[in-house]
């Protein structure tokens, strides 16, 4: 319902303005400090760690000002176990009294997971730090399913040119993939069923993890490996929305360039074949089947696309023992 029509608006319009605040006086701290320390090489890494941890932090807090939480719950214990949910953690910056909690936080997993001591399941809309919506979901066993505004408005809005992060509108199967302890993990799943946008959630996930279990501010050395630079254009705003800028994003044949020197090796453009094939297609289809029996010497034309894809192959260089026997699976 609309902000104003909730009971509880007041209370939460005040809670909102209390998080704005404390999130600048955090910035502002931040920015007021220096870390310098007397020259000597020890200290020198330490002011390194810290600069670095520091510009991270400000990127975070800077974008939780527009949106810093979406969501609550309140779990048995009284007000004490209250927690909202954001896309990074706040804090008071004197008293340290925690005020939202990071979406990865294990206490989050309650949000969109909830059990039988979840009293209340709230979910926000805020915009420009600004309270529109407020919507209560019912948590109790039994209880029926109603459509929540604030979620179906969001996924409305979800589509676009680039890949959004989800933390707000994560599902709890979803969750459970994200949470996974398996070291190796695996996602399959049909056309548009969310695995790409997942698996950066839990690359988030790990990160913070990682980060929380070991102390450690340094960025670590992650790289996202991509089909085709359309597809890492797509998706390279996810993980610095949720606070992970330094992630590296490539495809497999400019990282074993980068790796080997372009000058070292030469790749070919895989889907250049296929290109002239389909161009081909395009320019004349009058004459299509004529080109197509031409080309292929009266085989069939997928066998002729696939010979003239073939005909580019950097394997075909290769001894040609490594072709014998059934054909390496990628």
């Amino acid at each position: 319902m609309r902000a104003h029509d909730h009971p509880d608006y007041l209370a939460e319009a005040e809670y909102l303005k209390t998080v704005l605040q404390a999130t600048e006086l955090s910035i502002t701290d931040l920015e007021s400090r220096s870390w310098r320390g007397s020259g000597k090489l020890a200290d020198l890494e330490t002011d390194e760690i810290l600069r670095g941890w520091a510009e991270y932090r400000k990127l975070t807090l800077r974008t939780a000002l527009h949106k810093p939480y979406f969501g609550r719950i309140d779990l048995a214990g009284g007000a004490s176990a209250r927690y909202y949910i954001g896309q990074t953690g706040v804090k008071q910056p004197e008293s340290r009294e925690r005020l939202v909690v990071d979406w990865r936080a294990q206490v989050a997993s309650a949000f969109y997971r909830p059990g039988p001591d979840v009293h209340l399941k709230r979910r926000f809309d805020i915009e420009a730090g600004r309270l529109e919506e407020i919507f209560d979901d019912k948590t109790e066993p039994g209880a029926g399913r109603e459509s929540d505004p604030v979620l179906v408005q969001i996924l409305a809005g979800s589509r676009g040119q680039d890949l959004r992060p989800i933390v707000a509108t994560i599902q709890g199967e979803q969750d459970e993939l994200i949470r996974a302890e398996d070291k190796f993990l695996l996602i399959q799943g049909g056309a548009g069923t969310g695995k790409t946008v997942v698996a950066l959630h839990r690359l988030a996930y790990l990160l913070y993890t990682y980060r929380v279990e070991t102390r450690r501010q340094k960025e670590l050395r992650v790289a996202v490996f991509g089909p085709n630079r359309l597809f890492l254009t797509y998706v390279a705003s996810v993980l610095p929305s949720l606070g992970e800028s330094d992630v590296f994003h490539t495809t497999f044949d400019d990282w074993f360039a980068r790796w080997c020197g372009r000058e070292a090796v030469k790749l070919p453009a895989w889907d250049d074949a296929l290109d002239r094939l389909i161009g081909q297609r395009r320019t004349d289809r009058g004459d299509l089947q004529d080109r197509r029996r031409g080309a292929a010497g009266g085989r069939p034309a997928r066998e002729a696309a696939a010979s003239a894809v073939r005909a580019d192959c950097p394997c075909d260089r290769l001894p040609r023992r490594r072709h014998r026997g059934a054909t390496p699976q990628v």
